[in-house]
């Protein structure tokens, strides 16, 4: 009796990580499917394939160069200008890959506005505060809240204006800024930084 629980207490044991392999041999196409989609995978799947017809290309040029420079060029001008017309579909096929890549990792997926200023929220995570502050507005030590929280220590500011006040605390939510007298005149910042999700 004791083998035979043995037995049953091994299998017990053994069977989720044998289900657990299965369903990941059962769906591994699909898993493939979303790794792909994963962002940085996408990226490197796109450059790939850049690369192959940007290979390509330079194949097809050298051709039409071996062609070119042969005697029977007159006799291959149809292969030639097939060549040329792959080449220039190949350069087309390139810069919509290129143009579509660049769009997915920086294209704004939001952008608003609201009393501390606007924001701008790439698809990529970065996110762009415009802000102005008018004049006589930092008198001293003076808080300036953001339009949008961005991740704690993830900010750049530019100041944009004669002015350049001094930060003396930046945090996700906002900035304390000095200026030795009142501004006189209105003065840009910029902000980059990471969305706070």
């Amino acid at each position: 009796m004791e083998i035979f629980q043995s037995i049953v207490d091994l299998l017990k044991s053994a069977l989720w990580p044998a289900v657990a392999v299965w369903v990941i041999w059962y769906l591994k196409d699909n898993i493939k499917d979303f790794l792909i989609k994963h962002k940085d995978t996408e990226v490197r799947v796109t450059l790939k394939e850049v690369g192959a017809k940007q290979a390509e290309i330079e194949s097809l040029v050298d051709e039409v160069a071996q062609k070119l420079s042969s005697s029977d060029r007159l006799t291959d001008t149809e292969a030639i200008n097939s060549s040329l017309a792959r080449i220039s579909e190949l350069a087309s096929e390139i810069a919509g890959l290129k143009e579509d890549l660049i769009g997915s990792l920086s294209s704004a997926a939001e952008s608003g506005s609201n009393a501390n200023g606007e924001y701008t929220i790439y698809n990529n995570g970065l996110l762009r505060l415009k802000l102005k502050i008018n004049p006589g507005v930092i008198s001293g030590r003076t808080h300036i809240t953001f339009p949008a929280a961005l991740v704690e220590d993830s900010a750049i500011v530019t100041f944009v204006g004669r002015e350049q006040p001094t930060i003396i605390k930046l945090s996700g939510s906002g900035m304390v800024v000095e200026l030795p007298e009142s501004n006189e005149e209105q003065i840009h910042a910029i902000v980059y930084g990471f969305r706070n999700f």
